[in-house]
């Protein structure tokens, strides 16, 4: 009887023991489970462009301002059943698809978000603008509208991108159109218009649908100026128990950092914090939708299917293991100001005050044009000069000379004036027309008729021997003082180089290999339409991109170690409309970094700062110089630009110069519109006087390195008078 009941004790001895350790473990994880069921409502961000998080970073910002939090996979562009089990909001941006190279909504997708919306979600639909005259973005654009039109929402995206030159203000490249918030809604109250918006289609709307913002009467699209009149370019509607919302994908990632051609205004304007106060209530009320009309009209017509190919696959279930998933974007911490090269100490002393020409052009008109520059206090020439012409990569043997006789009265012109040339290079250089060694591939498999930007052949075989001859041919000629690429591939499809390039047959290839996949692996035989999809759904394709990535990286010290071994002091600099971070730039520019001499960025970005902060923590050092057309700018702006130039950024470049000493060679967006040619350089000299005064004042007083201190270099005068010959 006592064993029994020394068993019985032990007995209830261990379960007490189980018991105490079952709650021990329970209070240890009671808070976390409090936590989830307190946790924010998840925010999911679907990008087809594969931009990096600075790009959406204020979109991000603006969703755990509002109480979300957003979850986006950079390299896994894709929707799953997971995720729409998981998320109360869903954001999908539109990719370029056909017309620029990206993976792409899967059509198969279709009816479970449409179901995600029904059972109470968010749709946020941010769209491309477009034209019928190309087929960018169409396939998203295709798609959007077949979510709608399931959901029975009467909306429809159109393909077209709407502008206006009355009611417009003055962005970097173009007018961009003023815009009015639509008044009755939580969303719209209390912002006055007009705002300033980016490119945006416009929509249809029927009954039901709740219009936010409308473009004014004189509006139109871009590709038909006479179908004048207000058309809607943000709306919302009740659907079932959820909501879509739908406006351009630019205006809903206002404020991040770049990915196209910048349309922020040239000069800031209050209206701006009204845009951002628009787009803060756009984002606190996603979620709740009692303000809209709960009975909708008649739908529009289900959009007729593109004549372009779609791989439709099913729902995944959930996206692969240990794949990377961000909830923002967070700046590098400050660095400590370095000393720059003596060779590139100038650039920050005195700014880069430059305007851009080509300069394959005669005598008369070069001397005006280095008269002009001299005596208006400018000390940089970004003069294109095709030196793969000079390698009869293209162009007769009299084009040749004719270059040459250019270079040579160039030289004469400006040397020993205090005014540098950087020679302009295209890539690739020469007609639209002309066969390429070989060609970039789409995610899709998609062909397209820019080079390929794993391939070297042309950087090794054109561009980098044009470069060595430059190189050596100004050792006796002292003006040309280094080079600009220029890296926007005219005339080709695509322009430049998205994420969605190069799934050719050998970087695909040489990656399977250098992950040692074996030889008998079925990534070998797929053809380029699989290759994207392969590597995502097995989480290789942010491993694939750095592969790339150190390619472009190679090519670029590639190109900085051959010119720099002829002439150590050169100016490195590159050119695109903005910042863009896509694979093959970063690795580009990361290779034509060296320690002291940083990389000069010539784009028409206004507002640069989280971009240059996004370089830095990859390892790029950069100065950037901002783009000025003179066809967007007045008299009275010269001396503010200048002077946020030279205080924000590295200097300015003036586009283009050409219009101020020729009359024809330009288009009339590059041209004064309200000055002649005498008064533009009277105008350029006085605005440069007084914002190398402040230039000076800044410069004395910033703390760092020696070379950033002292009295500013002085230049030295030309022997050529304003007005006068040699």
């Amino acid at each position: 009887m006592n064993r029994l009941t020394k068993l019985m004790e032990r007995a209830l001895e261990r379960k007490a023991r189980k018991a105490i350790s079952l709650l021990a473990l329970a209070l240890t994880f009671l808070p976390t489970v409090l936590a989830e069921g307190n946790a924010p409502p998840r925010a999911l961000i679907v990008d087809w462009e594969m931009n990096p998080p600075v790009v959406l970073s204020s979109l991000m910002d603006r969703l755990k301002k509002a109480g979300f939090k957003p979850l986006y996979r950079e390299f896994y562009p894709r929707i799953t059943g997971a995720d729409l089990e998981d998320s109360s909001v869903l954001i999908l941006l539109s990719g370029g698809a056909p017309g620029s190279p990206s993976y792409g909504m899967n059509p198969g997708d279709v009816p479970p978000i449409v179901e995600f919306v029904r059972k109470g979600g968010t749709l946020v639909l941010g769209v491309a603008p477009g034209s019928p005259l190309d087929d960018h973005g169409d396939r998203e654009r295709y798609l959007f509208n077949l979510v709608l039109n399931r959901l029975k929402v009467p909306m429809r995206i159109s393909d077209d991108w709407i502008v206006d030159e009355e009611n417009s203000f003055p962005a970097p490249l173009w007018k961009s159109p003023w815009v009015m918030p639509i008044p009755g809604s939580p969303e719209t109250d209390g912002v006055r218009g007009p705002l300033p918006f980016d490119r945006s289609p416009s929509l249809e709307v029927g009954e039901g649908v709740k219009a936010l913002v409308s473009s004014h009467y004189s509006s139109h699209p871009h590709h038909d100026p006479h179908s004048r009149g207000p058309r809607v370019l943000a709306a919302e509607a009740r659907c079932f128990g959820g909501k879509v919302l739908v406006l351009s994908r630019y205006v809903l990632t206002y404020g991040g950092g770049s990915s196209k051609e910048p349309a922020s205004p040239l000069i800031p304007l209050p209206e701006e914090k009204e845009l951002e106060k628009f787009l803060d209530a756009l984002v606190l009320w996603l979620k709740r939708s009692d303000h809209l009309e709960a009975l909708l009209g008649e739908p529009f017509p289900p959009p007729r299917r593109p004549a372009f190919e779609m791989k439709e696959g099913p729902l995944r279930e959930a996206p692969p293991p240990l794949l990377r998933e961000v909830s923002g974007w967070e700046p590098p911490p400050p660095r400590k100001g370095g000393v720059l090269s003596p060779s590139h100490a100038w650039i920050l002393e005195q700014g880069i005050r430059s305007g851009w020409a080509h300069m394959d052009k005669e005598d008369g008109e070069l001397a005006r044009l280095a008269r002009g520059m001299i005596s208006s206090g400018m000390n940089v020439f970004w003069g294109v000069g095709h030196p793969q012409v000079l390698m009869g990569v293209w162009g007769s043997e009299r084009e040749r000379m004719r270059l040459l006789s250019s270079w040579e009265r160039l030289d004469f012109l400006l040397r020993f004036t205090g005014v540098r040339w950087l020679l302009g290079v295209n890539f690739p250089g020469g007609p639209s027309t002309r066969d390429l060694p070989s060609y970039a591939v789409g995610a899709n498999g998609e062909s397209t008729t820019a080079p390929s930007p794993w391939d070297r052949t042309i950087w090794s075989r054109e561009i980098v021997p044009s470069l060595r001859i430059a190189a050596q041919w100004a050792k006796n000629h002292p003006s040309m003082a280094g080079v600009v690429i220029d890296l926007e591939m005219y005339g080709r499809r695509p322009l430049f180089f998205g994420n969605g390039v190069d799934f050719g047959e050998e970087p695909f290839r040489r990656f399977l290999e250098s992950i040692g996949e074996p030889e008998d692996s079925s990534g070998f035989t797929l053809g380029p339409e699989e290759r994207f999809e392969w590597l995502m759904e097995r989480g290789l394709l942010e491993k694939y991109y750095a592969f790339l990535e150190k390619r472009a990286e190679d090519l670029g010290r590639y190109l900085r170690e051959e010119v720099r071994s002829i002439q150590p002091d050169w100016i490195v600099g590159c050119y695109m409309a903005g910042i863009l971070h896509k694979w093959f730039y970063r690795g580009f520019l990361r290779g034509l970094t060296e320690r002291g001499k940083p990389v000069l960025l010539f784009t028409f970005q206004r507002d640069v700062e989280r971009d240059l902060d996004e370089l830095r923590a990859r390892g790029i050092e950069a100065v950037h110089v901002r783009g000025l057309l003179m066809g967007m700018m007045r008299k009275g702006d010269y001396e503010g630009l200048f002077r946020d130039s030279l205080s924000r950024h590295g200097g300015y470049w003036l586009n283009r110069l050409t219009s101020l000493v020729a009359s024809r060679g330009f288009l009339p967006i590059e041209s004064p519109p309200d000055m002649g040619w005498e008064e533009a350089w009277r105008t350029i000299e006085d605005a440069n006087a007084k914002a190398i005064a402040d230039k000076t004042e800044y410069v004395r007083a910033t703390p760092g390195g020696k070379l950033l201190q002292g009295p500013p270099v002085l230049e030295k005068r030309s022997r050529l008078k304003r007005g006068k010959g040699e």
